[in-house]
């Protein structure tokens, strides 16, 4: 298959997906209108858009870290040959510490914000141990920093 043909192809998919979404989309929209009429009540839709809205935000934010994590690999990863793994680990050890003393947490009052024990703010810090993506965000909403600050 030529490049072209593959690029006509994922087109072609993307196409079939756009619209079976839109017609998911249309008849979740039917049945609450047909909720809204029934029961007349017209602030139902308006709170399920505006849930529907933060979601998307949410959803937006959530990739447009991802995509800044992704970066912040590459150009670490040009430098030398490591894992995912190793830069993530390397570079939030040597920022979690600085960052929390920066801001004057003892380890005790940043494992009481997480709901952890002080010895698993230990171990991060030591390199012993390297906490999920998932930890790293709450991390760094704890110290008031970027997930870049805590990674770069």
């Amino acid at each position: 298959m030529s490049p072209r043909q593959t690029n006509l192809s994922d087109r072609s998919s993307e196409e079939h997906l756009v619209k079976s979404l839109l017609k998911t989309t249309n008849s979740a929209f039917e049945t609450l209108l047909s909720v809204v009429k029934s029961k007349r009540d017209f602030e139902l839709i308006e709170r399920a858009l505006s849930d529907y809205e933060a979601l998307l935000a949410k959803k937006e934010q959530d990739i447009l870290e991802e995509d800044d994590l992704d970066q912040i690999l590459a150009e670490v990863e040009g430098e030398e040959t490591v894992s995912h793994e190793e830069v993530l680990s390397q570079a939030f050890n040597n920022n979690i510490k600085a960052i929390r003393k920066r801001v004057g947490m003892p380890q005790v009052e940043l494992a009481e914000k997480l709901g952890k024990k002080p010895s698993e703010i230990s171990r991060w810090e030591s390199g012993t141990v390297t906490p999920s993506m998932k930890n790293m965000r709450l991390i760094s909403q704890a110290l008031n920093c970027s997930l870049e600050d805590l990674l770069s």
